[in-house]
């Protein structure tokens, strides 16, 4: 679940990611599996030991709720069946980019992973890769 959330937290940060490859996702990536993974799957704002059991420093949780919130801003403009384009042509957008950058400069990672982090490879890319979670 971690690696799913680093990775949805690399594709918010990487602005190439949203130009280039969620117009189109392919299988296991983009803005809907983001949005998934954030407010269904992981939402720490409603399980808050999560952050705890993931390891997730206060300042990587504080990222996380305003990220949240500020998505959730959005949708409460634009309505919530807005499309990741809508989003992205809010002003607000430039907001979630920072701070998910900010969530993954704060993560205790390579450099290497880091940019694989952010990179234009898709989930399914990432988890055929091997590279173990450990290793990060």
């Amino acid at each position: 679940m971690r690696l799913n959330f680093e990775a949805a937290m690399g594709e918010l940060a990487s602005e190439e990611i949203q130009e280039e490859i969620w117009p189109n996702p392919p299988p296991f990536t983009g803005f809907d599996l983001v949005i998934h993974i954030l407010f269904d799957d992981v939402n720490i704002r409603e399980n808050p030991d999560w952050n705890k059991d993931y390891g997730l420093k206060p300042e990587q949780a504080d990222c996380v709720f305003e990220v949240m919130s500020t998505i959730e801003a959005l949708w409460e403009r634009c309505g919530i069946e807005a499309d990741q384009a809508v989003l992205r042509s809010q002003p607000e957008w430039e907001k979630v980019v920072k701070l998910a950058k900010r969530y993954i400069n704060l993560s205790e990672v390579s450099d290497d992973y880091r940019e694989y982090c952010m990179s234009r490879r898709s989930y399914f890319e990432r988890f055929e890769s091997g590279i173990p979670f450990e290793e990060r």
